[in-house]
């Protein structure tokens, strides 16, 4: 038992002895370099096409909507009233989509739908009036009013793509990256975007 009881410590320095001189007979490795991460683009990049078609998409949809309801014998009222809206707000989806809310298409649109409502209203007070003495003055309103709706629409969508790209140039992200250089990994800062 005195045999056992002082042959463990031998043991264990040999053993120790062994595993501090096995790094030095094994040849030295060179670890291979980490492959370069693919790139990526930065989360939450807005994407132009994406802007654009959804200010096309916000004007078509509730004008099929508004034409589609009028053109029923017994159209519904609230429907029309739906698109109505949504044809003065969706054309603004891309610019929205883009973290642009008050665009100025809105606020042509907005402008002109005041005045087409002026202009409804002096044209409406010669409805009764068969003698053709009335003079409504409702014309001019009616045209400004459409004109400035049709181009708040317009530039909406014209320029929903480029808000997208301005959002995308306003939010740069720069990310620590592993890269590969002469075959030692570094560590660097990668910067990312659309341009």
């Amino acid at each position: 038992m005195r045999f056992l009881v002082s042959s463990v410590p031998v043991l264990v320095l040999a053993t120790t002895a062994t595993a501090l001189a096995q790094p030095a007979l094994t040849p030295l490795e060179v670890p291979a370099s980490p492959a370069a991460p693919a790139p990526r683009e930065p989360a939450g990049n807005k994407d132009p096409g994406v802007a654009t078609l959804l200010s096309i998409a916000g004007t078509v949809v509730p004008t099929a909507i508004v034409v589609s309801a009028a053109g029923t014998e017994n159209g519904s009222v609230g429907l029309v009233l739906a698109g109505l809206l949504g044809m003065e707000l969706g054309p603004s989806l891309g610019h929205w989509y883009a973290g642009d809310y008050l665009t100025p298409g809105l606020g042509m649109r907005a402008g002109g739908t005041a005045l087409l409502v002026v202009g409804l209203g002096e044209a409406l007070q010669c409805i009764d009036v068969n003698d053709g003495s009335c003079r409504s003055g409702g014309e001019a309103p009616l045209l400004i009013g459409a004109g400035l709706f049709v181009t708040g629409t317009i530039y909406d969508i014209a320029t929903a793509g480029h808000a997208a790209n301005t959002w995308n140039k306003e939010h740069l992200q720069l990310a620590p990256t592993m890269i590969s250089s002469a075959g030692h990994a570094t560590v660097g800062v990668g910067l990312g975007g659309s341009f």
